[in-house]
């Protein structure tokens, strides 16, 4: 089955939907590489391929009203554990003792990355704040990826 978070994610979405009071709104789950499958954990990407799946299943069954449906998936994130698991690999394979030394080696190492550097944690909030935003009323059943191009394709 889905993993327990998953599960609560799509329990609490099915009580809003029939929430009658809800006029308008936005639902965006949060998904680390939702629909993007990886060589290990199978369980776990499927898990999250899930969620992108039941995003725009949602998006449709609220068409027209006012509540709008996004996944935000996020790639590696530089948070504070990102760098110092990274600082302490880079460091034993010699790449260096700084973040700004052992960064390009990470991307060249673990992704194909097209902006050359590793998403902020600033960068995801900024989106999950347009996504909630009155201005972002015509986004519906979207998989944001906010990756640093990573995930390159064209759907």
């Amino acid at each position: 089955g889905f993993p327990t978070e998953d599960e609560g994610m799509f329990a609490d979405t099915l009580a809003l939907i029939d929430d009658d009071d809800i006029v308008h709104g936005h639902i965006f789950p949060y998904s680390p590489r939702a629909g993007t499958p990886a060589a290990r954990m199978p369980h776990y990407y499927a898990a999250k391929g899930a969620l992108a799946t039941m995003t725009v299943s949602l998006a449709k069954e609220l068409a027209g009203t006012g509540i709008t449906v996004n996944i935000v998936s996020p790639g590696l994130i530089r948070t504070k554990e990102v760098e110092e698991r990274f600082l302490a690999q880079g460091y034993e394979k010699g790449w260096g003792t700084t973040w700004d030394e052992i960064e390009p080696h990470v991307l060249k190492t673990f992704m194909n990355n097209l902006t050359g550097r590793v998403t902020l944690p600033a960068e995801v909030a900024d989106l999950v704040a347009f996504v909630a935003s009155p201005r972002a009323g015509a986004l519906m059943a979207l998989n944001l990826r906010i990756d640093g191009g990573t995930t390159a394709l064209v759907v």
